[in-house]
């Protein structure tokens, strides 16, 4: 059980005088925007090696995938904008896949007769299940489309995603660069924001969608109920990125946090000891897959961590929001 009087024991220092900007700058210059530009390079890299050495090196596009991975869950509760326009953030991941769409399109392309592949346009038209980084896993991890697949057609279909997923992110970053940055810096009467404070808000309710997501969606998926565990609703699971998605999550929530925390150090503080306390969960937990929650201990470590989070985002919405003047607002995730 939480404990509310725990934040009373801190020593109280003084609470910086920081403004908005103060707090914006850093955020967007080293997590948004450091962030979509590491995405951006990865997913290039991944389509270049995947359209050169697909058929000869498999390994090496597994590698690129996996780094590229890496890159998107480090900016993956940054939804806004951009990567919100044009339904930018699902094709590159769409999950859960709740009536397990993604294979179903993928393998009505590696069944079909004819040997032409898809083009970019011709694939950018088919639902955002069939495309991104949870369509490529299937291509590359699932045994049973690697085995009845015809290798060319497969490469082929590696590649029109990858191409893919390289233009989706180039996209975000450029028009992040180009256009969205000054909206988030320069708030006017053409802009969208009506403030800086609404421009902090929106980067608070970045911070508990995150949270939320990794939660409810990354553990609780998996979790179940006691007496029916679900291993196969990890995330990623194939690919074994189940945890590591977990811990990367948290690694950015955590960047997130702290920089929103700057005016308050005994906020800051707090969430510091809760973020370290859910690494030391996480570093117990050494099944990359979650497949452990069916056994009772690995299960209750899971239960832990889903704990921590929550306590994590209670400390988030009843400390950190009221000192930044913020209100919860709608998440992407409401309504879901």
């Amino acid at each position: 059980m939480m404990k509310i009087f725990n934040f009373l024991i801190f020593v109280i220092l003084a609470t910086q005088t920081l403004s908005e900007q103060e707090i914006i700058k850093p955020i967007l210059n080293h997590q948004i925007l450091a962030g979509y530009e590491a995405l951006a390079k990865d997913t290039a890299k991944l389509h270049e090696v995947t359209k050169k050495k697909c058929l000869s090196s498999k390994v090496e596009v597994k590698k690129l995938y996996n780094d590229a991975f890496d890159s998107l869950i480090l900016v993956n509760h940054f939804r806004f904008g951009p990567a919100e326009a044009k339904q930018r953030y699902f094709a590159l991941a769409f999950w859960p896949d709740t009536k397990a769409r993604t294979p179903k399109i993928l393998n009505k392309f590696l069944i079909s007769n004819g040997s032409d592949i898809l083009s970019l346009d011709q694939y950018q038209q088919i639902s955002v299940a069939g495309r991104g980084f949870y369509a490529m896993e299937y291509l590359l991890y699932d045994e049973t489309i690697s085995k009845k697949s015809n290798k060319k057609r497969l490469c082929g279909l590696l590649t029109v995603i990858t191409e893919d997923i390289s233009k989706t992110a180039k996209e975000i970053f450029n028009e992040w660069t180009t256009s969205y940055s000054k909206k988030i810096l320069i708030v006017d009467q053409g802009s969208i924001y009506s403030s800086e404070k609404e421009v902090v808000q929106e980067l608070y309710k970045s911070l508990r969608t995150g949270l939320q997501f990794t939660a409810d969606t990354r553990i609780g998926r998996p979790l179940g109920r006691s007496n029916k565990p679900r291993p196969k609703r990890a995330e990623a699971y194939r690919s074994s990125r189940s945890m590591r998605h977990i811990t990367l999550a948290l690694t950015a929530s955590k960047d997130l946090a702290i920089n929103l925390s700057k005016k308050d150090p005994n906020i800051t503080e707090l969430l510091l000891q809760n973020f370290n306390a859910a690494f030391e969960i996480c570093n117990s937990i050494s099944d990359p897959t979650l497949a452990g929650v069916v056994i009772l201990k690995e299960r209750e470590k899971l239960k832990a961590l889903k704990k921590k989070i929550e306590e994590i985002l209670f400390n988030v919405e009843n400390y950190l929001g009221p000192a930044l003047g913020v209100q919860e607002g709608f998440n992407i995730l409401d309504g879901d």
